[in-house]
């Protein structure tokens, strides 16, 4: 897997120092050029949670991808570019029914970078 295919596909050309300006500019480039898409499903296919599997999909043939698939892709990257990243899952929960969606779940990526800590550090002191 390729760093920078990655980073060509998803039209990015900025600067890779991990901090919060160029993770935003990185989430932008991604959303706005991978799409989310089920539609495999309706083909009978299912998703992979394999990496090189998603790898493929994605940035060599240029297809999209549900949560799981984006998002763990996603992480990948921020990994490889010094980010550090920490995953769990998460639901949708309805005001008006006052209950949680039952069976889908959702990947929910955390980021942190090191600034950010130095940045609390400096408020606690």
């Amino acid at each position: 897997m390729d760093v920078k295919a990655y980073l060509q596909k998803i039209n990015y050309s900025g600067s890779l120092e991990p901090n919060l300006e160029n993770l935003r500019a990185l989430a932008l480039a991604h959303k706005m050029t991978v799409p989310v898409s089920n539609l495999h499903f309706f083909g009978g296919e299912k998703s992979s949670l394999v990496l090189e599997e998603i790898y493929q999909k994605v940035v060599v043939k240029g297809q999209g991808g549900v949560c799981c698939e984006l998002s763990g892709l996603f992480m990948w990257l921020l990994d490889q570019l010094g980010y550090e990243t920490s995953v769990t899952e998460a639901r949708f929960y309805y005001e008006e029914q006052q209950a949680w969606m039952e069976g889908c779940y959702h990947f929910m990526l955390f980021v942190s970078t090191f600034v950010h800590c130095l940045n609390i550090m400096s408020y606690l002191s």
